[in-house]
């Protein structure tokens, strides 16, 4: 059975709950190269946001070539 864990907060008590995917072989494969993509564009967003010294989302935003702030 799952185990499922969510974070958020109802009028100031924190809830936590832990997921863990069961993925078949071919959906592991796809969850595994989304994860990779998102986190290298993680991390190209993270060093335009430092070369730039932006600290702000909206900043950062409108800190890219053709982005819409």
């Amino acid at each position: 059975m799952p185990v499922i864990r969510m974070a958020g907060s109802v009028a100031g008590v924190k809830r936590v709950v832990r997921v863990k995917l069961l993925p078949m072989p071919v959906q592991a494969a796809a969850l595994e190269a989304t994860l990779r993509a998102c986190n290298e564009a993680a991390s190209w967003g993270s060093s335009v946001a430092f070369d730039k010294d932006v600290k702000r989302n909206f900043a950062l935003r409108a800190a890219q070539p053709g982005a819409r702030a």
